[in-house]
């Protein structure tokens, strides 16, 4: 469980490494605080409280206000204290997603990727893709037309598909428009695959199946043993019938009608 909570804190950094944004621990809370006053962008990570944990959860949401932003928080397996979750719902906050957190040995996947049908191309992201892959990720995160830019910025910080970067993706296009995403973080010693994300009207051709097992390939070949990943509880069966096994639950909260999964 720590292997794939460390992967995504080691991923998120990425969105930290602009002057205008920040990853920070304040108020027993792991910030991830950015200039886009929009959901996941302003985020608790990891939360530890100590002796008073309704007065440093009541500081952590004074420090929001004052920002300007509400925020989302996951809670963790490392967070305390035992009952966190109400602690948020208390302040108007609601479970948004549930993510099994699963991880797979490398060697024990023997499944090869299943080319989907002719009318779909899949193709490992490029510098020259950033645009499509950008829009596909506004997209599946519903990003308002104004912080578009920023987002597009803070994307850019990944380097994702440039040489020797720990960040590679993959698309999918059908007539040229992308349908679907993957992304593989090589990070905190394990294989992340992260984003996978397929949009409805594509969903039924095994293509986020193929998605999934196209950077684990590619992971196995860089000499990585480990895959992590946050699930979704949808895809928790997809994921076990190629070699995951469930090994506990991040919690994502939410202010209530205030976020897109």
């Amino acid at each position: 469980m720590q292997a794939v909570e460390e992967n995504v804190w080691s991923l998120w950094e990425n969105f930290a490494l602009g002057d205008d944004s920040s990853f920070h621990n304040l108020y027993g809370a792991l910030m991830l605080e950015t200039p886009i006053k929009a959901h996941p962008y302003n985020m608790v990570m990891n939360f530890a409280g100590g002796s008073d944990p309704a007065r440093q959860i009541e500081k952590v949401f004074e420090h929001f206000r004052q920002r300007g932003t509400s925020l989302v928080w996951l809670v963790t397996s490392a967070s305390s204290p035992e009952g966190l979750g109400e602690y948020l719902e208390q302040r108007g906050m609601v479970l948004a997603e549930l993510m099994p957190s699963m991880v797979a040995r490398l060697d024990r996947i023997k499944e090869s990727p299943v080319m989907p049908p002719k009318d779909i191309q899949i193709t490992e992201v490029g510098p020259e893709d950033a645009g499509e892959v950008h829009n596909f990720i506004s997209y599946r995160w519903n990003v308002p037309e104004q912080y578009r830019q920023l987002a597009m910025d803070m994307y850019q910080r990944f380097n994702v598909g440039e040489e020797g970067s720990p960040v590679r993706a993959w698309i999918a296009r059908r007539d040229g428009v992308v349908i679907g995403k993957s992304v593989l973080h090589l990070g905190a010693g394990v294989a992340g695959i992260h984003g996978v994300a397929v949009k409805p009207e594509a969903r039924g051709a095994g293509l986020g199946r193929t998605l999934t097992l196209m950077p684990l390939a590619a992971a196995r070949d860089s000499g990585f043993e480990i895959a992590v990943l946050g699930s979704s509880p949808m895809a928790e069966r997809l994921y076990a019938s190629i070699g995951f096994d469930k090994v506990g639950e991040l919690r994502l909260f939410a202010p209530k009608g205030d976020f897109h999964v």
